[in-house]
C-alpha cells in the first residue's frame, strides 16, 4: 500500500510538473519567436504561427516537465522519506528540484560528452533555466502542499503551526538525547 502511494505521489508531482511547464514553455516559445523570428521555415504567419509556436513549446516543455518532475519526486521519495512536509526546509526542496530540473539536460551533456569527448555548445542557459524552474516548481508545490490540509502537511496548517512543530520536535529531540 506505501508503494501505491510513492507511485501516486510520484504520477501526481510529474504531471503537476509537466503542466506548468508546458503552459509556461509554450508562452515563452511563442512569444520570443514572434518578437524575435529565427525558425523562417515556418511557413505561417500572424496568429497561425503564434498558435504553432505555443503548440511546440506547450509539448516539448511538457515532456521536460514531466520527466524532470517524476525524477524529482522519486529523488525525495528515496532521499527523504523519514521526513514529513512540514520538516523538509524550503532550501533541501529546492534543491532537490534543481537537480530534478536540470537533470534531462545534464542527461543530454553526458550522452553528447561520451560520444563526442567535449562539452556541448549551447546546453549551459537550458542547464540553467531548467535547474530554475525545477527549484521554484519544489519551493510552489512545498509552498501549496503547507498551506493545505492537515493531513497533508503533518498537523501543521500555517508557518506558525510548522514554525512550532519544528520547535516540539527540536524539544523532543534534545529531551530523547538528555536521556
Amino acid at each position: 500500500m506505501r508503494l501505491l502511494r510513492k507511485l501516486r505521489g510520484i504520477g501526481a508531482t510529474a504531471l503537476t510538473w509537466g503542466v506548468g511547464w508546458a503552459v509556461l514553455g509554450g508562452v515563452v516559445l511563442a512569444c520570443v519567436e514572434m518578437l524575435w523570428p529565427t525558425l523562417p521555415q515556418m511557413n505561417l504567419s500572424g496568429p497561425a504561427r503564434a498558435w504553432e509556436l505555443f503548440r511546440i513549446g506547450f509539448r516539448l516543455a511538457g515532456m521536460i516537465g514531466l520527466i524532470a518532475g517524476a525524477l524529482f519526486a522519486t529523488m525525495v521519495a528515496l532521499a527523504e522519506r523519514r521526513r514529513t512536509l512540514a520538516t523538509l526546509s524550503v532550501r533541501r526542496m529546492s534543491a532537490w528540484g534543481a537537480l530534478g530540473g536540470a537533470s534531462i539536460p545534464l542527461l543530454g551533456v553526458a550522452l553528447y560528452a561520451a560520444s563526442e569527448g567535449s562539452w556541448p555548445n549551447g546546453f549551459t542557459p537550458l542547464i540553467a533555466v531548467t535547474a530554475t524552474l525545477g527549484a521554484l516548481s519544489s519551493w510552489a508545490m512545498l509552498r501549496l502542499a503547507r498551506s493545505g490540509s492537515g493531513a497533508t502537511t503533518g498537523g501543521a496548517l500555517s508557518d506558525g503551526g510548522l514554525w512550532q512543530a519544528d520547535l516540539r520536535a527540536e524539544a523532543e529531540r534534545v529531551s530523547r538525547a538528555a536521556t
